[in-house]
């Protein structure tokens, strides 16, 4: 992650388009985490990757923190964990929020005050709700459940007629090639 924040930063150097990084230490659990388990790891991202991030002897690597809050990935706990400490050290906060199951991952955008929360194809009125009192945006990716062939895609009719605030983008990534 780190030395895709310094290629990152580099590039925006020199390209003319605005560019802004975000840190998403907290994808998956490493393996060599396995053993230790999804406490452990994030105890190690608060503690060792989120100050290299904002410390480095350049600046700031990342002005923003994601986390993927998932079922078998990240609780909802371990996020807010991350998400507070991240806040703590000036960051903002993104993140990957119930794409396949409810963990209440969309009310947690809303209690740590999230700019947007992605996917969302499984999150529950409740949370949807909080995100829009909370004026979280709700980033729709629809490419995912193409490429994964789900028949689960996010509720988007229903959070326009709700009011809450959408974006499109497309999850381009080793794991979703759509052209």
């Amino acid at each position: 992650e780190m030395k895709c924040l310094r290629a990152i930063r580099e590039v925006a150097r020199r390209h003319p388009s605005t560019i802004v990084p975000t840190f998403m230490g907290a994808h998956a659990v490493p393996e060599e985490f396995s053993e230790a388990g999804a406490d452990a790891y994030i105890d190690h991202v608060m503690e060792e990757q989120l100050p290299a991030v904002v410390e480095d002897e350049d600046g700031p690597l990342a002005l923003w923190c994601d986390a993927f809050v998932e079922e078998g990935v990240f609780t909802v706990d371990q996020g807010e964990r991350l998400f507070e400490a991240a806040k703590e050290r000036g960051m903002r906060i993104r993140m990957h929020a119930d794409e396949f199951v409810d963990t209440d991952a969309a009310a947690l955008a809303a209690r740590v005050g999230a700019a947007s929360a992605d996917h969302l194809a499984a999150a529950s009125e409740e949370g949807l709700e909080a995100m829009r009192a909370a004026g979280v945006t709700a980033t729709l990716l629809p490419g995912t459940p193409f490429v994964l062939r789900s028949d689960t895609y996010p509720a988007a009719r229903r959070m326009i007629d709700m009011g809450l605030p959408l974006a499109l983008a497309t999850d381009l990534n080793p794991n979703c090639m759509v052209d």
